[in-house]
């Protein structure tokens, strides 16, 4: 919700507000921390069949703040490979 308010506070001087919601990353602190069961688990609830690597989010980040995103605003963008589904 705070997201949608400031995005809506703000239109009015063309600028947006998003909000990125990264699933579980593969960053160096997570892979010390994820015993291979752990790992497994985590993978296994992902319908993509793997983790992020930084660069997923990352490359997210850099569209949402690049002029290719102009006209999203008040979103909240979930970068999970696809754990979030409600299927």
């Amino acid at each position: 919700m705070l997201t949608q308010y400031i995005a809506k506070d703000v239109a009015p001087f063309r600028i947006t507000a998003n909000t990125i919601a990264p699933g579980t990353t593969l960053t160096e602190r997570v892979q010390k921390l994820l015993t291979p069961e752990k790992r497994k688990k985590f993978t296994d609830m992902c319908p993509l069949g793997y983790l992020a690597q930084p660069e997923d989010i990352a490359d997210v980040i850099t569209f949402i703040a690049s002029e290719d995103s102009r006209y999203i605003t008040g979103a909240t963008i979930d970068v999970n490979g696809g754990r979030l589904m409600l299927v």
